[in-house]
């Protein structure tokens, strides 16, 4: 959870956790601008979903929150 909270910072987001499981977190992004995005994170892989269907971003994050190609 730490990588994705550094990764939001990052970013200028606010997190909205709406649930969890013991492998996975997921909720909504909320941008300075008021603007939300769905997520959902992958706590063991540090794997993070942006977004919904065909507009769904996958992004891996190191442990401090940088993307890794």
């Amino acid at each position: 959870m730490k990588a994705l909270a550094h990764w939001a910072i990052h970013h200028r987001l606010k997190i909205r956790i709406a649930g969890h499981s013991a492998e996975e977190v997921w909720g909504a992004l909320v941008g300075p601008e008021g603007r939300v995005q769905p997520f959902r994170y992958h706590l063991r892989d540090r794997r993070l979903t942006v977004g919904e269907g065909d507009q769904a971003r996958v992004l891996e994050l190191d442990e401090y929150g940088f993307e890794v190609s």
